[in-house]
């Protein structure tokens, strides 16, 4: 009997179910920001920083995260892959886009091929980072 090869087996080894994951950090981990009302969480990937294994950029497969530039005149969307997990440099893209309004019907596009869930967040965030107006610091 021939023996399969790695890429036959199924996912990767050394990967974890996302549930178990987040089963296990999600009560301490190092981006934890607790208060009396509400929870949240600061790591990247993190799209609303909200404390919920649905928003969390470490136990999901695919997630995307939308930034304002430093210095205010584009808008950077990073996605993270699973895929690439053992190659850290090639594990996250980063696009950036021009603040346009235009871009929001194909930014949605692209996110509903992985997660579905969140297409329209990504798009919120997007056109609210659009529209944000960024101040010139004066010169002194």
């Amino acid at each position: 009997m021939k023996s399969k090869s790695l890429r036959t087996l199924g996912p990767q080894s050394g990967t974890v179910p996302d549930c178990l994951l987040w089963e296990l950090v999600r009560n301490n981990h190092a981006f934890l920001k607790k208060s009396r009302t509400t929870t949240f969480s600061l790591e990247s990937h993190n799209l609303l920083s909200k404390h919920s294994p649905r928003f969390t950029g470490y136990t999901n497969k695919t997630s995307y995260d939308v930034v304002l530039n430093s210095t205010g005149s584009l808008i950077t969307l990073k996605r993270s892959n699973v895929r690439n997990s053992r190659r850290p440099s090639s594990k996250t893209s980063v696009k950036s886009l021009k603040k346009s309004l235009e871009l929001v019907d194909s930014l949605k596009s692209t996110v509903k091929k992985d997660r579905p869930d969140l297409a329209d967040l990504v798009a919120l965030k997007f056109t609210m980072l659009t529209k944000s107006k960024t101040e010139e610091k004066p010169e002194s």
